[in-house]
């Protein structure tokens, strides 16, 4: 006998393409974000339809409705129904289909698991490590929906035995063991004590792990995971629909339960059902933002959170048994740009109709970002996720509009099928795209911070630089005399945070210069200096944090007789690049990183002298930034 194989699913990776893009107008968004390439999405493969059928199958027969799409009745209609009812044959027929396309479809994801696992290179082991294993719930499950798959077979309505039904029935209830399985379905999903880990953040962590060690590819990560999730589902409302049928064949027999069928499945969909649901979506923007990029704007999202996002909402409207399809807006940004609803419209390219969308909005956690007010700074881990319905509109490209009407996305409405296969004989209208809201660290740095640049001490000697253009210099040079000088670069900020926070400050910067020391037909001697410094200053307490990097040469040229001469020339060219860590940096605080030159040089000779020197600090802008 084949032995049974662990609850846990896996499948490839989804298939075909589907296009969905975004797009910005003048080559970026609003904020400042390249088009990125159009991205292909998989498509086809989908069991979310079978869900969405046994979701509201299941529905209308906790609501005794009877017709061809429904659910829970089999034990009322085989021993109570009417056998000459045309509409209860082919309802019963329907069902006893449904059950065994349950079966077929569990089966088809158990057949696919074993080469995803080798491709996210997760072994089934792993995932149910540290979680509650509904094995045993599963199996007993599976054996009381093949009994009563069994029963179906070849009977008519009013033509079984009603003891055996209600037989049937009792054992379903006795002790609440089916409504226990599927309790312990969900404990697996969500454990109710911290003993044991969620079962689908576990399978993310594996995965996020492995596409950053490994190279996995997130797609097939995201495939996997819903795949997973749908079969734990499958399992789960094979149980509850047990349990539907259990009560409405009782309630037909005359000893009905003190919690009915329809009670029992609502409280099943808001206290089970959904809150599993929730978590598993928690799970793929957890996959999505875990892999943000922070620093560029031009590259928040990953490539991939496109095609994962389309498909994320197609499955959800069907998980979620919602009505309709249409056009989606998924908005995701740091909460320093975006922290409400904002206004968005779709405008349609070919008839210039107008659909507002309804937009919900949740905040996520994800990695430590700076955000940014002013030049106050603070870190922040919280996302703001906004997603938009603009209703069943016609198949067609739109452009997604902000509340001033400019362009900042645009989508393609294209017609679908229930199993997320684009093909023109479906009846699913469906598009989606996503906004990212996010401007990265160096931009934001380079934009919100106060740049300062001043000189002083000057003696025969021109600074050069300003706050405007980001960098500083100083040229001197002074014939049997002296020059000196001191000029600096300053990029101000406050750090904002109401407690410490460690800060990362990321600096780059070309150093270049050179001084001379020069004798000719002299007594005594000559020097000249130079020296740099980069570094973070508390301008609260006006004590130097940390100098990040310093460097300093002297050209020299000593104790020289008339008649005899000397050349000699030190030169910089460093080019600076790191991190500094700043433990405790102190709420409220001034701070500001310092771009520091200074020269100096000079003679005690008689006869021809020449000191020279110069120091510039420059490739400063856009290389310069705070992390957390």
């Amino acid at each position: 006998m084949r032995k049974r194989k662990l609850f846990i699913i896996s499948q490839k990776a989804l298939l075909v393409l589907l296009i969905f893009v975004i797009v910005f107008p003048s080559g970026c968004g609003s904020n400042g974000q390249a088009n990125p390439e159009p991205q292909p999405i998989r498509e086809g493969g989908g069991y979310s339809s079978i869900l969405q059928s046994l979701l509201s199958g299941i529905a209308k027969g906790a609501g005794n409705q009877i017709g061809g799409d429904v659910m829970g009745l089999i034990l009322s209609e085989l021993g109570w129904g009417n056998s000459g009812n045309n509409t209860e044959v082919d309802a019963l027929n329907n069902m006893a289909s449904m059950l065994q396309t349950i079966i077929s479809q569990l089966n088809d994801i158990e057949n696919k698991l074993d080469a995803l696992f080798v491709q996210l290179d997760i072994t089934k082991e792993e995932i149910i490590a540290n979680t509650n294993d509904p094995t045993a719930a599963i199996t007993q499950i599976n054996t009381f929906h093949s009994n009563l798959s069994l029963m179906v077979q070849g009977k008519s309505p009013g033509s079984a035995n009603k003891q055996d039904m209600l037989n049937f029935a009792n054992n379903v209830e006795f002790n609440y063991q089916i409504e226990n399985d599927v309790n312990l379905i969900h404990d697996a999903i969500l454990p109710p004590t911290i003993a044991k880990k969620p079962v689908i953040d576990n399978f993310t962590d594996l995965a996020l792990n492995n596409i950053k060690a490994k190279g996995v590819d997130p797609v097939a990560a995201y495939d996997g995971i819903e795949k997973y999730f749908s079969q734990l589902l499958f399992y789960q409302l094979k149980g509850a629909n047990l349990v539907v049928e259990a009560k409405n064949a009782k309630q037909k027999a005359g000893t009905p339960d003190p919690v009915d069928a329809k009670t029992y499945w609502d409280g099943y969909i808001k206290n089970t059902y959904q809150p599993e649901v929730d978590n598993f979506v928690t799970n793929i923007y957890r996959l999505i933002l875990s892999r943000v990029d922070l620093v560029n704007t031009s590259s928040f999202l990953p490539a991939d959170a496109t095609r994962i996002l389309a498909r994320l909402n197609f499955f959800l409207l069907q998980t979620l048994n919602q009505d309709h399809y249409g056009l989606r807006v998924t908005l995701i940004g740091t909460q320093d740009l975006v922290n409400s609803v904002v206004p968005m419209n779709a405008k349609n390219k070919g008839t210039g109709q107008i659909y507002s969308g309804t937009g919900t909005l949740k905040t996520l956690s994800g990695p430590t970002y700076d955000y940014w007010s002013g030049n106050n700074v603070k870190s922040s881990s919280n996302y703001t996720l906004i997603t938009y319905d603009f209703g069943n509109v016609p198949v067609g490209n739109y452009d997604i509009l902000d509340g001033t009407n400019n362009v900042i996305g645009s989508a393609t409405v294209q017609t679908y099928k229930d199993d997320y296969t684009l093909d023109p004989t479906g009846t699913i209208h469906y598009g989606h795209v996503v906004i990212p809201k996010r401007v990265g660290a160096k931009d934001a740095f380079y934009n919100n911070v106060h740049w300062n640049w001043w000189s002083a001490n000057l003696k025969n000697t021109g600074a050069n630089g300003n706050a405007s253009v980001k960098w500083t210099g100083l040229s001197g040079s002074a014939q049997s005399s002296s020059y000196h000088g001191d000029d600096e670069l300053q990029t101000i900020f406050v750090f904002a945070g109401d407690k410490s926070y460690p800060l990362t400050v990321h600096y780059s910067v070309q150093a270049n210069g050179s001084t001379t020391a020069h004798v000719s037909s002299a007594t005594g001697g000559v020097s000249s200096y130079i020296y740099y410094r980069v570094g973070l200053w508390d301008a609260t307490t006006n004590a130097a944090v940390n100098v990040f990097k310093t460097n300093h040469v002297t050209a020299s040229c000593s104790n020289y007789q008339s008649g005899q001469s000397c050349n000699n020339t030190k030169s910089i060219g460093d080019n600076v690049q790191g991190s500094f860590v700043f433990p405790n940096p102190s709420p409220g605080h001034t701070y500001y990183i310092f771009f520091n030159c200074h020269i100096d040089g000079g003679s005690d000779s008689y006869g021809t002298t020449s000191p020279s020197g110069n120091i510039k600090l420059d490739s400063i802008a856009g290389n310069i930034y705070i992390s957390f």
